[in-house]
């Protein structure tokens, strides 16, 4: 996690159901960005996709539908992941400044996951597009 380029492997949590893809991004959004404010600061990097859902890469390839919703964990690059949150410049900023200190990243809010998210829900959220 150190290393300015980080470990260039992730991990993936899969979330596994029948429901409409609408329900899957639902599903996914607030953790996501809960995990996202959490861990960044930290140096670790969490994505979401949703199954079925057309992506277009930053270099505006297309990215084959993902065949599950997944949220892939990784080592942040923090000299490239900022550039992904331009949408919210302070946790740009904090995946640029990332330090792995050890603390434990819920010691300001309690672990319950309907504390952790009534906590994310009061972060600035990106601006739709």
């Amino acid at each position: 996690m150190a290393r300015p380029f980080g470990a260039l492997a992730c991990e993936n949590v899969v979330l596994i159901g029948q429901c409409a893809d609408a329900d899957h991004r639902e599903l996914l959004a607030w953790p996501h960005w809960a995990l996202k404010n959490l861990y960044g600061p930290v140096g670790v990097m969490f994505g979401k996709f949703v199954q079925g859902a057309a992506e277009t890469s930053r270099a505006g390839h297309d990215i084959p539908p993902a065949p599950f919703s997944f949220l892939p964990v990784r080592a942040a690059v923090r000299l490239l992941d900022p550039k992904l949150l331009t949408s919210t410049p302070d946790l740009a900023a904090a995946v640029g400044g990332a330090v792995d200190d050890g603390h434990d990243v819920f010691e300001h809010i309690p672990c319950e996951w309907k504390a952790v998210r009534e906590w994310a829900s009061s972060l600035p959220r990106p601006p739709k597009r």
